[in-house]
């Protein structure tokens, strides 16, 4: 690797930036967000606990799923674990986790990367979860089952009520109630008793 020109985190950031505000994003600290229709779309740095690597982490926010999820509201600024749908971009791209080591990073061949997993990937998860559709496409594409994280679960079961499958939202909801522990259960549960009702009167 040329490392004539290492980057330093803010640099990081920069270049980032300058691909996400052409775009429509808007930049708070090291997090993205993009406002489409009903959707949120959110890209993230996240850094090494020790501050000498990095990823990023991708998502699209529904709100009102999200509101049903979590018993809240969402705030004005999205993080990627807010979203509905979310990935590490290790495993958007690929098969596994992938960090960056910032301090010996060569800009140039960074932002050639960046550039291919921005245009390849990124955009196009953004693109086919602007639905409810495409979310419970996503979802199935990523084979969630009640060992997934609770949230993944309940969202899953939400978007499936909400198109009309009120049997199959059940099923998956009483599948993660058995392997849900804590304040999960009991959100579970209440999301559970909820249906199909909370989207018939919507």
């Amino acid at each position: 690797m040329n490392r004539s020109h290492p980057m330093k985190k803010a640099e990081i950031i920069d270049l980032v930036d300058q691909y996400l505000s052409p775009l429509g994003f808007k930049r708070g600290s090291d997090t993205w967000n993009r406002t489409y229709l009903n959707y949120v779309d959110v890209i993230d740095i996240q850094w090494s606990s020790y501050q000498d690597s990095f990823t990023f982490n991708i998502g699209v926010c529904e709100p009102d799923i999200y509101k049903r999820c979590w018993g809240r509201k969402v705030s004005n600024w999205l993080y990627g674990l807010d979203c509905t749908i979310e990935y590490r971009i290790g495993y958007l791209v690929g098969a596994r986790d992938t960090w960056w080591e910032y301090v010996d990073l060569d800009r140039s061949a960074f932002e050639v990367e960046f550039d291919r997993m921005l245009s390849g990937y990124v955009l196009p998860l953004f693109r086919r979860n602007h639905s409810t559709k495409g979310m419970i496409q996503e979802f199935e594409r990523k084979k969630i089952t009640p060992m997934n994280r609770p949230q993944d679960v309940v969202n899953f079961a939400l978007l499936v009520s909400r198109s009309g499958e009120h049997q199959r939202a059940r099923d998956l909801l009483a599948a993660g109630l058995e392997k849900a522990m804590g304040s999960w259960r009991e959100s579970m549960a209440n999301v559970l008793s909820s249906l199909p009702s909370y989207f018939d009167r919507r």
